[in-house]
C-alpha cells in the first residue's frame, strides 16, 4: 500500500512539474508522523491527505515558476501542522480556526543548478503567527488550505525569490 501511494505521489509530482519554469518536485514523508493532518469525520482520511498533497503540491509549484527556467528544486515535506483543530464532541467533527491559530510547514529544500550540482539545501521550518484571520474569514474560509497557501506564497516571495536573486539565478524584478 505504502509503494502504491509513493508511485502515486511520484506521478503526480512529475505530471505537475512540467507545466512550470523551473523543474520542481515535491515529495511527501511519512504523513503518519506529520503534527496534526486530523481529518475529521466529513471525509476518509486517504481522500483528506491526497487533497493535502494536492493542494500544497500545487501551491509550492505555482510560487516556484516564478524563478529560472534552469533550476531544479526538490521540496521534501517533513512535517505539517494544520491552522486550527478539528472539533472533538460534537456530531460533525470539522476543523475549526480561530484568530490565534496558525499553520506550520517543515520541508527539506534543495535547489540544484541545470548541471545537478548543488547550490541550496537547508530545513525550512515556517509558520505564520497572524494576529487575525480577517482575510480568511472572508473569502479563506471557502477554500481548501487557504492559511496554509498563503503561508507558502509569503515564504516563496519573502525567502525563496530573494535567495535566487542573490544566488544570481533570478533577475530582481
Amino acid at each position: 500500500m505504502r509503494n502504491i501511494f509513493k508511485l502515486l505521489t511520484a506521478s503526480l509530482v512529475v505530471l505537475s512539474s512540467s507545466a512550470y519554469a523551473a523543474t520542481v518536485n515535491v515529495e511527501w514523508r511519512d504523513m503518519d508522523s506529520f503534527t496534526d493532518i486530523v481529518e475529521g469525520n466529513t471525509q476518509s482520511r486517504k481522500n483528506f491527505r491526497q487533497r493535502i498533497q494536492d493542494e500544497l503540491t500545487q501551491a509550492f509549484q505555482e510560487q516556484i515558476a516564478k524563478s529560472s527556467d534552469s533550476l531544479i528544486i526538490n521540496i521534501t515535506v517533513i512535517d505539517v501542522d494544520l491552522a486550527g483543530e478539528v472539533s472533538q464532541g460534537l456530531a460533525v467533527k470539522i476543523r475549526q480556526v480561530r484568530d490565534q491559530d496558525f499553520p506550520r510547514l517543515k520541508f527539506i529544500l534543495e535547489i540544484k543548478d541545470s548541471d545537478g550540482q548543488t547550490l541550496h539545501a537547508s530545513v525550512q521550518n515556517i509558520k505564520e503567527k497572524a494576529a487575525k484571520h480577517g482575510a480568511f474569514r472572508m473569502k479563506g474560509s471557502q477554500t481548501d488550505f487557504y492559511l496554509e497557501k498563503q503561508l507558502i506564497e509569503k515564504w516563496s516571495e519573502e525567502m525563496l525569490l530573494p535567495s535566487l536573486v542573490e544566488l544570481g539565478k533570478l533577475k530582481s524584478s
